[in-house]
């Protein structure tokens, strides 16, 4: 590098930047250590720019060459070489001396210049002032001649402070780069907050970003570019984004565990596209330089909280993926397009870590949702509540319905279990015309699969349980049904006090895989399908039966990491209370994201008698339907530019706001039959390859130890080089059970404890009285094995395509338990609570008996304690006197607790103690025949 570096000390520019381009000599050689890039700095010339990415430790060091000289082409170079501190520190020594500006004719001539310049200035003032006419004729000349040096000042100037080699700007992440019609702009993460962590992996949600030019001339963009420029930015990068520079946040903890069996090693694999958001603008990086420098981003919903188990520390955390295939607004995206990618699809996993163990024991589930498969539409244009749904076309092979089915069969294995929400009957058909289409595209499918892949369905008419009041109680029972055919995963093999005393329903979920799998990939507990979720707009109704899964499936977890006796929790348990404001911060997210507004019906809502319609409901629904009718046609396109589903023409074409509608973009084939996704075959709908692997999950099979390298994850996560208060670690920023959830009052910690929530009322009437709320009903969900079954169920609210108990559903209503408990208290009451109430003893006035038991021992107590010596009495005396009757059961002749007389030894038990341990102390006689004859005599008279 030293002799590069008299190399980078030329004058031209130019000549400088190819000093680095071969590192040659022994410093130059490669570093085979964690070398991913966490941390980025930016420096700039006026021809390129040098971005600069370190490792989490600082120890190793990456340089990215990116070249302005034609910033409407995209050249980057990377010479794969990895850098010490000291390397990279006289390597940018280098280049800022090699950069610098020799002032010599150049600064001259630009003061020249900018002398006659200001000597023409006043020389106008001048000649303005007077009336001479032939000074004013001379003024034009002067003025012409004077532009030209103003701009040969601008030049030189902007030569002068741009040619120098200058630190721009610091990131922590590349997401790519861009361009509309003009240059390439560049897209870097300068603000991040840690929100999750996942074994020592980090996951960090997007504050701010910065976009930069990589165009040397910064001049005023055309009317056109701007508008583009708007409207990619209409696309909140600092709104539910999120990243992690080592832990793969597309795929599932089951992907990213199978192979590696802990959580030490950073993949480097390929990541799910379908949830990278910033595909379209890393496609070019990835080309030209690898995945080392761009960072897959989500878009969705990272939160996690911790369940604290008597001072166990037990994380729990949901992230929400959502789909960028066939990504936009609420009615302008709906059912699914050619290729089988249905609209509003999200993928929702649930990972409960238990800290203790580091990163061995973990669990995981999966569940996702989406708009039903197939070809309808709702026209939103009109300010209705219920727009009318259309099918736009009939398929009668269902193409479109094989072609998701056999994506989900490749990704999550068999069996798929739908469970579909919308309503069975209507005195006008609205939402089951969708329910037609799913029932009759799944009985198609499964004519040619096997009988144990079949597609799974349940069809639960929840607006219809909800009017009765039975909606989370049925919902729960079907929940625990079809969780005995998926299962959950388990990073860990099964512990033996579950051999020893199992429960029933948790045995039925078990899923390890048989010795007779084709593919054998793991001993451990593994989730084998997924349960698909569906309403009509994927957002109300579906949040809430997908929190009613992830309630069952979070009692299983719990049991399986052996911190509960039992996989039943309750609806009001600490834990399951963290887990609904999960799941309905999840749902206000992904329905902001989608309909415009938070969710309307809560889950809370399904907990009463009927939907509650408050002011708030009212106003999220106004404001979703705005949002619905006058900006979703704006955000659609937003959409549509920043995941590259329209390519600004360079050329000619229309322009993206010329559009009337972007079903063409998603279906290109209509225009170019070429394009067109034919089925292979109408009836083998399933591909061989996935179909070979079932069971298991075709992406799971393909996984192989290549795809992960081992990194400094203790370093990494602990990060002992930086220096940070107690305020800022993670662990005492995410909300707890035992700090936020844990009644103040309770004498019991246990976050699955079932509590009796009170609630005070907080709204105020008109005429200033309050209302009386009525307080939270506490659902009785502990469930006895006798219960759960679908028996229960009304036949009238749910359907099922299985021949078992479902055939004989009677028509008994299922009443939602609900213990009512005694009206609110208000004022002082509300804030204390009683002696009866917190210790469960009611205080009442001792009996006569009772004070003169206690006199008589205060007596006792009195006169044993008191000094001798202070008060002149002997212990006989006090023993003696009238006052208290003492009997001194004692080996000793006399004691208090002020003094003790050691009792006298006999001489002849200290006879026998010498014996004892002289024969200890000399070598003790052997035993004879006699004595063992003796002794066996002994053992046969016992």
């Amino acid at each position: 590098m030293e002799e590069e570096a008299s190399t980078v000390g030329q004058s031209e520019e130019k000549r400088h930047v190819n000093g680095m381009d071969s590192p040659s000599g022994p410093e130059a050689e490669l570093i085979l250590n964690d070398s991913g890039v966490s941390s980025l700095v930016l420096y700039e010339t006026t021809w390129r720019f040098y971005l600069v990415g370190s490792n989490a430790t600082q120890t190793v060091y990456r340089v990215l060459k990116i070249d302005r000289s034609e910033p409407r082409e995209l050249d980057l170079s990377d010479d794969h070489v990895e850098y010490t501190e000291a390397q990279i520190t006289n390597l940018i020594s280098s280049l800022d001396e090699g950069n610098r500006t020799k002032h010599g004719k150049t600064g001259t001539f630009a003061c020249s210049a900018l002398g006659h310049v200001i000597f023409v200035l006043v020389y106008c003032f001048h000649v303005l002032r007077c009336a001479n006419y032939t000074a004013r004729l001379n003024l034009r000349t002067h003025i012409t001649g004077a532009f030209v040096h103003v701009d040969t000042v601008v030049h030189c100037a902007s030569w002068i402070f741009d040619a120098g080699f200058g630190r721009r700007i610091s990131a922590f992440a590349l997401l790519g780069f861009v361009r509309f019609l003009e240059g390439y702009s560049m897209i870097l993460v300068t603000k991040r907050r840690k929100v999750a962590s996942v074994g020592y992996h980090s996951v960090y949600k997007i504050e701010d970003t910065e976009t930069i030019p990589l165009a040397v001339d910064t001049g005023p963009l055309s009317p056109r570019e701007q508008r583009y420029h708007k409207a990619f930015h209409s696309i909140d990068l600092s709104s539910n984004f999120y990243y992690s520079h080592t832990y793969d946040i597309t795929h599932t903890l089951q992907h990213n565990m199978l192979i590696t069996e802990n959580l030490e090693k950073k993949s480097t694999g390929a990541p799910a596209w379908r949830f990278v958001w910033n595909e379209y603008l890393s496609k070019q990086v990835l080309a030209e330089v690898g995945t080392n420098w761009i960072v897959p981003v989500i878009h969705g919903y990272v939160c996690q909280s911790e369940i604290t188990v008597f001072g166990r520390c037990v994380l729990l955390t949901v992230i929400g993926r959502r789909s960028n295939r066939f990504a936009g607004t609420r009615f302008l995206k709906r059912g699914s397009n050619s290729r089988g990618h249905v609209a509003n699809e999200i993928e929702v996993e649930q990972i409960v870590h238990d800290t203790t163990y580091r990163n061995k024991r973990l669990t995981s589930f999966v569940q996702m949702r989406g708009s039903v498969p197939g070809f309808w539409s709702q026209e939103g244009s009109r300010m209705v509540p219920k727009p009318p749904i259309s099918i736009d076309r009939v398929d009668p092979f269902w193409a479109s319905a094989s072609a998701h089915f056999t994506d989900l069969l490749g990704r999550y294995g068999a069996p798929i279990c739908c469970l579909n929400l919308v309503k069975k009957r209507e005195t006008k058909k609205h939402e089951t015309l969708l329910t037609e289409e799913l029932t009759n595209a799944i009985s198609y499918l499964n004519q040619f699969l096997a009988e144990d892949e079949h597609i799974r369905y349940t069809g639960f008419d929840m607006s219809r349980a909800n009017k009765r009041g039975v909606a989370l109680d049925n919902l729960e029972i079907i929940s625990r049904k079809l969780l005995r055919n998926v299962g959950f995963y388990c990073s860990f093999p099964e512990l033996f006090c579950h051999l020893y005393r199992s429960d029933n329903f948790y045995g039925e979920v078990q899923r390890v895989p048989s010795e007779e799998s084709l593919v054998q990939l793991s001993k451990n507990r593994l989730q084998r399908g997924v349960i698909r979720i569906n309403c009509v707009d994927c957002l109300d109704r579906t949040n809430t039966a997908a929190f009613v899964v992830g309630k069952c499936v979070l009692g299983l977890q719990l049991y399986a990491l052996a911190l509960t006796d039992s996989p039943h929790l309750g609806f009001d348990t600490d834990a399951v209370q963290m887990l609904e404001d999960m799941f309905e911060d999840l749902g206000n997210v992904l329905a902001m994201q989608y309909g415009g507004s938070q969710l309307v019906h809560r889950v809370e809502s399904y907990r009463q008698h009927g939907w509650g319609t408050n002011s708030k409901d009212w106003l999220r629904t106004v404001s979703r339907y705005y949002s619905n009718t006058f900006s979703d046609f704006d955000k659609q396109v937003s959409i549509n530019l920043f995941l590259g589903v329209f390519e600004p023409p360079i050329h000619q074409g229309s322009h993206l706001w010329e559009l009337q509608t972007d079903y063409f973009l998603h279906h290109p084939w209509i225009r170019d039959p070429a394009k067109h996704p034919r089925a292979l075959s109408y009836t083998q709908w399933l591909t061989s390859d996935i179909a070979r692997c079932l069971p298991v999950a075709q992406e799971d099979v393909q996984q192989s130890t290549t795809h992960y390298t081992s990194f400094d994850a203790f370093f990494s996560h602990y990060r002992g080089h930086q220096v940070d208060s107690l305020k800022e670690v993670f662990t005492f920023l995410i909300p707890s059970t035992e700090t936020d959830y844990m009644p103040t009052s309770s004498s019991d910690p246990s976050p699955f404890t079932s509590r009796t929530r009170v609630f005070v009322p907080s709204v105020t009437a008109p005429s200033g009285d309050k209302f009386t709320d009525h307080p939270k009903p506490v659902l009785n969900s502990q469930f006895s094995e006798a219960t759960l079954t679908t028996s229960d169920i009304d036949e009238d609210l749910v359907s099922s395509d299985e021949e078992s108990d479902d055939e004989q559903l009677n028509r008994t209503k299922y009443p939602q338990s609900i213990s009512s408990p005694e009206p609110a208290k208000t004022g002082f009451a509300a804030k204390f609570e009683t002696f009866e109430e917190y210790y469960g003893q009611k205080l009442v006035e001792p009996s006569v008996k009772d004070k003169l038991l206690y006199e008589n021992y205060a007596n006792m107590s009195k006169n044993a304690s008191k000094n001798s010596k202070r008060f002149g009495e002997s212990l006989a005396y006090r023993v003696r006197s009238p006052s208290t009757h003492l009997t001194c059961t004692s080996a000793f002749k006399e004691d208090s607790v002020y003094e003790v007389a050691l009792p006298v030894v006999s001489p002849e038990s200290l006879r026998i103690y010498q014996d004892f341990v002289e024969k200890r102390t000399r070598n003790a006689n052997l035993n004879t025949v006699a004595d063992f004859d003796l002794y066996q005599k002994f053992i046969s008279i016992i």
